[in-house]
């Protein structure tokens, strides 16, 4: 009787589907998306928040001129201080490359060239945008989209290491109304 005790459960055990584990987040492969059409995710209504709360706000992400800008608006808190910024995403088409304008009402003013490429914290190739501010060197970096939410890493060049380090990372997260 113990034996086909154990047969049943070994049989039971065996024949158990393990299709039941949590399911993977899929991440969109910006690979295999027309480059006109790489910062599409950004489409949308958004919150974020740093980790520590230092920044955190809503954005809203909309498509201009067909598919070749995207106008980005943020409301948000950086510390104590209330901000707003624009952002403007442009395809060059003659580059296949994007562009990012910024202007915020704490005085920032940046603009880089947007391309995609392997990040390490990223299962897949990311946006990367590098720029120049206040004499440093920077890379804006959005990574791991998916339907519901997107990354995005602030790193500043330290010319001591010769690397990248990491200053601020934001997870974005859809609003649903």
């Amino acid at each position: 009787m113990r034996h086909l005790l154990l047969s049943i459960l070994l049989v039971s055990i065996s024949s158990m589907s393990f299709a039941e584990a949590p399911n993977e987040v899929e991440y969109l492969d910006l690979s295999k998306v027309e480059s006109s059409k790489q910062f599409h995710f950004l489409v949308g209504n958004w919150s974020y928040a740093t980790a520590n709360n230092m920044a955190h706000g809503k954005s809203t992400g909309s498509l201009q001129v067909g598919d070749s800008v995207i106008s980005e608006t943020t409301h948000g808190n950086f510390g104590e201080s209330a901000f707003i910024g624009q952002a403007l995403y442009l395809y060059d088409s003659e580059h296949q490359q994007w562009r990012q304008h910024w202007i915020d009402s704490l005085g920032s003013v940046l603009e880089s060239s947007v391309k995609m490429e392997a990040y390490v914290e990223s299962k897949l190739p990311a946006m990367v945008g590098e720029l120049e501010f206040q004499d440093q060197k920077l890379k804006h970096v959005w990574y791991n989209i998916t339907e519901n939410g997107y990354q995005t890493d602030l790193l500043v060049y330290n010319d001591e290491s010769k690397s990248y380090q990491l200053i601020r990372r934001m997870p974005y997260r859809k609003v649903t109304e």
